[in-house]
């Protein structure tokens, strides 16, 4: 994981890799991060669905023990794209996918209930709590899908919330 933000960081413009190192920095961005600690904070599970608004979507199973390994099974199924908000995109292929959700399985028990070409939701019963830990997935979230473009903002919310949602456009 950290490969990956290491790697973001050096095909960040020169110009802007000050910033980027600063909030990849655990000790700087934990400093930043606003309390309490201790506690879950409310997540929006549909949020995502409101972005579609009526739009057909279509439901495809996959017979997989867990959501972690639809990655691989599917490799088109979840494609992330750079767009001029984050030409720093690191690519990613269908195992590295299932290694960040994997991770996140085994430590939060995150659980993968949509995912389209350009979206992921994971419901997350055990997200992290104390200071360190949330600063640590922050980091690690923010080089996963820097689309989210605000690591203090992950920090403050949807890291400790029992739903996690990803998107490239």
């Amino acid at each position: 994981m950290k490969e990956v933000t290491r790697a973001r960081i050096e095909a960040t413009p020169e110009w802007d890799r000050a910033e980027e190192e600063m909030v990849s920095d655990p000790a700087r961005l934990s400093s930043m991060l606003d309390g309490p600690w201790g506690e879950v904070l409310p997540g929006d599970p549909l949020s995502f669905s409101r972005r579609w608004g009526s739009a057909r979507l279509r439901l495809l199973l996959v017979n997989v023990e867990s959501g972690h390994l639809l990655p691989p099974k599917v490799p088109g199924l979840l494609k992330r794209t750079s767009t001029s908000a984050s030409p720093n995109v690191v690519d990613l292929s269908p195992f590295d996918n299932q290694a960040f959700i994997q991770r996140w399985h085994e430590r939060y028990g995150a659980e993968v209930f949509f995912m389209n070409g350009t979206e992921l939701q994971l419901a997350v019963p055990r997200p992290p709590v104390s200071q360190g830990e949330v600063t640590e997935l922050a980091i690690e979230q923010y080089a996963y899908c820097d689309d989210l473009l605000d690591v203090i903002e992950l920090g403050n919310g949807q890291v400790r919330s029992n739903y996690w949602s990803f998107w490239w456009d």
